[in-house]
């Protein structure tokens, strides 16, 4: 959008290529997703979980869905439930009462490893143009040349850091775009914040 340009050239003239004051090289993941702790008690196999697709694991109770926002069983898996939202990814199944966390993860992430437990938890991505390559195949329509411009060297890391926070693809949509004009200002607040936190640091 035009007027995020426009607010971002002061900032970025005095922040340089050193925004947020870390080599994105270096830099350790971001996590974005909400986690909280897995309340139920007990213990479960993870093999049970591990290989099950969405509609198996959202219907197998002793296994827990982790999941992008926005995601609910779809009809294919038989659900009737009323979604608040709908576009969200699932990315893994995790057992329950192994101490695995419940996530809404965001948009771009992927399942990390499993752990001793068999849990697994979002994996961020800590590189922008990587993050835009992959959002033709997360939010379709979208082109991933027409967002590229945020990850100049003059936002990043800060890009990657606000990319990897966005929620929905309905926000990527308003975020990135160079000839929009939206309400949606949680990513411009983001770099703001960021690229503010560098200048202060130098």
């Amino acid at each position: 959008m035009r007027s995020l340009f426009a607010h971002l050239v002061v900032l970025t003239v005095a922040v340089g290529s050193a925004a947020c004051g870390e080599d994105s090289s270096r830099a350790s993941p971001a996590v974005v997703g909400v986690v909280q702790a897995d309340p139920d008690a007990g213990s479960v196999d993870p093999a049970h979980c591990a290989q099950l697709d969405e509609c198996a694991c959202a219907q197998t109770p002793e296994c827990a869905p982790l999941t992008t926002d926005c995601w609910c069983p779809p009809a294919a898996c038989g659900s009737t439930a009323a979604c608040a939202c709908t576009g969200g990814r699932f990315i893994a199944c995790n057992p329950r009462g192994a101490h695995c966390a419940s996530s809404q993860c965001a948009l771009l992430a992927t399942p990390s490893v499993r752990d001793q437990n068999g849990c697994m938890t979002c994996a961020d991505p800590t590189d922008c143009a990587t993050a835009i390559s992959q959002l033709p195949t997360v939010c379709p329509g979208m082109v991933a040349s027409d967002a590229q411009w945020i990850c100049d060297g003059a936002y990043d890391p800060c890009a990657a850091f606000c990319v990897a926070s966005l929620r929905t693809c309905a926000a990527a949509a308003c975020a990135l775009c160079t000839d929009c004009s939206c309400g949606d200002d949680l990513f411009t607040s983001c770099l703001y914040e960021c690229l503010n936190a560098a200048q202060n640091r130098h």
